[in-house]
């Protein structure tokens, strides 16, 4: 975990030992200076790290499970598996934009997993119970990136990626950005769904999230988009429109305007895939 405190809460340490069930070790990064942003404080996390597991996770969520360290080990028993998650994308568009973006309507809600407690640290009162599990039987999910509130990994994969301090600085996209390292080692993600966390927030979408999502998907365009699960030309252009106007808004709401923000080559994309024209008149004015 990387802090904004000299060590977590004791809460959150008697959570964690009180559920995890098995043999670990808690690595909290001090980040009560700001010396660290996410990408060089996890990579100084793993430096430090002794055990063939690693979870990283936000310092603002609880377990809820027991034996959640027992239940991943037994995930991880599929050695294709690299990266673990309890939320993430089935598909991530060429366009900039979030990751739930696309699964934001009931028509694309099959592009995105799930499995929380997500509650508003502003107003502890508003909590919601969120599950999108598009395989209703299933014990666990491939999806092809994972949301950083809470990710496992091999650490025998660090010998090969890590997290990019170099492109990156900040707190934002270092989830996507290892996820897509992962799938470039050609290692399943997963979304595990026998594992429950509450995770209380409240998500901060800036100019810095808009700038590290400019970073991401011009670093990684030649590989996207990518999918984990058969979508038909009708299906994906429901995503790419939800992509869209997800991201719309974010880039709205930072005063800034999508025909600025979207490059040429990005809008003729969605020229191709998105036919809303309302919409696509955004990106020209």
């Amino acid at each position: 975990m990387c802090s904004r405190f000299q060590s977590i809460s004791k809460e959150l340490k008697d959570n964690i030992e009180n559920t995890v069930g098995v043999v670990h070790e808690i690595i909290c990064i001090d980040n009560s200076k700001s010396q660290y942003d996410i990408f060089s404080a996890y990579n100084e996390g793993v430096k430090r790290s002794q055990y063939p597991l690693l979870c990283f996770m936000h310092e603002d969520i609880l377990h809820y499970t027991s034996d959640w360290g027992k239940l991943l080990i037994n995930h991880f028993r599929d050695l294709k598996v690299g990266l673990i998650g309890i939320s993430g994308p089935r598909f991530i568009s060429q366009i900039p934009g979030i990751w739930w973006g696309p699964g934001s309507t009931d028509a694309g809600k099959d592009a995105i997993c799930q499995y929380s407690i997500d509650t508003n640290r502003a107003d502890p009162t508003i909590t919601y119970n969120t599950c999108f599990k598009p395989i209703a039987d299933a014990n666990a999910i491939e999806v092809v990136a994972v949301d950083g509130c809470f990710f496992c990994m091999r650490k025998s994969v660090f010998d090969k990626i890590r997290f990019d301090e170099i492109n990156y600085k900040g707190f934002h996209f270092y989830d996507l950005d290892i996820s897509l390292q992962v799938y470039m080692l050609g290692l399943k993600s997963l979304c595990v769904y026998d594992i429950l966390i509450e995770h209380i927030s409240n998500s901060k979408l800036d100019n810095e999230w808009l700038t590290n999502a400019r970073i991401f998907f011009t670093k990684w365009k030649n590989c996207l988009p990518i999918v984990s699960y058969p979508v038909s030309a009708k299906e994906r252009r429901v995503l790419e429109k939800n992509n869209l106007q997800t991201m719309n808004y974010i880039i709205n709401e930072n005063n800034r305007k999508p025909s600025h923000y979207y490059k040429f080559s990005e809008k003729l994309y969605l020229l191709r895939y998105c036919c809303d024209k309302k919409m696509l008149q955004s990106l020209i004015y």
